[in-house]
């Protein structure tokens, strides 16, 4: 993860590896259990996604962006206090950014 932005609801995930990695069956999610799950998605080295809701009101560049929709508290992901974007990898394992 390379930013999140709280206020703006987006988080931007950037492939820093040398090799192509996929996101399919990747999932973000917020403390109340909502989840973005990632279709298929490959990421080559250095390529970025942006993940914004219905309340991001300028999208960031990015080479691929995702809409999660209006998720959460009317349609908001993050509640601006300093909180992680826990995520959950195929397997089932999570992961904290």
């Amino acid at each position: 993860m390379t930013e999140l932005d709280e206020e703006a609801e987006y988080v931007i995930l950037e492939n820093t590896g040398s090799e192509s990695g996929s996101l399919e069956g990747w999932a973000l999610a917020d403390i109340h259990g909502d989840e973005y799950e990632f279709s298929s998605l490959t990421l080559t080295s250095g390529e970025t996604v942006v993940i914004y809701t219905d309340r991001t009101s300028s999208v960031p560049d990015a080479d691929y962006d995702r809409d999660w929709g209006s998720p959460g508290y009317q349609g908001y992901v993050w509640r601006n206090d300093g909180e992680t974007a826990p995520s959950r990898t195929p397997m089932g394992a999570s992961s904290i950014r």
